[in-house]
């Protein structure tokens, strides 16, 4: 059969921890309709693509729309929801089969970077430095991708992007970050800090009032 499918590369929503994501193929210019689609995973530090589990991962294949050329084109879908470790760094395989063709069409995408909101937020820390500074410091453990952007303001005052350079977190595998602010003299409250993450639309804030709750 002359139709063979014209597969384009995998792409993907997103992968948020967590969160139903998506990977996604577009397949066109086959006939007749008759077409399969498998999915594979290679989990990081392994060698071997395994077939997906079904339990976790579900396959969509949308309706086969009919084209002015009589081919037929379609969108080749694998739903789940990321968790970690399972599926941090992972690759994904789909393979394509149509009478069409004597071996299937692979194509592949990762390894995969799944979007992890900080996990862990520890309380603002107030401390006196030896020459009588008072220092603000704030915690995020957890996250990835490692690019943070933190900002700190007090009364009325511009606010200043710190500069922090997250590290590696425990488990190897997501980050943290420390980020101290140095309030301004005469002491003015309250006080904010936000942080900007991939992982969150809306910057999340806290406030500090002079009481030091937050």
């Amino acid at each position: 059969l002359p139709w063979h499918p014209h597969i384009e590369e995998l792409n993907s929503s997103d992968l948020k921890l967590n969160t139903e994501s998506k990977i996604q193929i577009k397949i066109s210019g086959y006939f007749p309709e008759d077409l399969t689609v498998e999915w594979n995973k290679k989990k990081m530090r392994t060698d071997r693509f395994l077939v997906v589990d079904n339990n976790k991962y579900k396959s969509e294949i949308s309706e086969h729309q009919r084209q002015s050329d009589y081919t037929y084109s379609c969108t080749a879908s694998l739903l789940f929801t990321p968790t970690l470790p399972e599926d941090q760094r992972s690759e994904f395989m789909c393979k394509v089969k149509h009478p069409s063709l004597e071996q299937p069409i692979q194509r592949r995408i990762g390894p995969i970077q799944i979007i992890v909101a900080p996990q862990e937020i520890e309380p603002v820390r107030f401390s006196l430095s030896d020459s009588g500074e008072v220092k603000c410091s704030l915690t995020l453990k957890r996250f990835y991708p490692p690019d943070i952007k933190i900002r700190w303001s007090a009364g009325e005052l511009q606010t200043k992007l710190m500069d922090s350079r997250a590290a590696h977190s425990a488990d190897g595998e997501t980050f943290d970050v420390t980020s101290v602010f140095t309030l301004p003299r005469p002491l003015c409250f309250p006080v904010y800090v936000t942080w900007e993450h991939q992982s969150v639309k809306e910057p999340p804030s806290i406030i500090l009032n002079p009481s030091g709750n937050n």
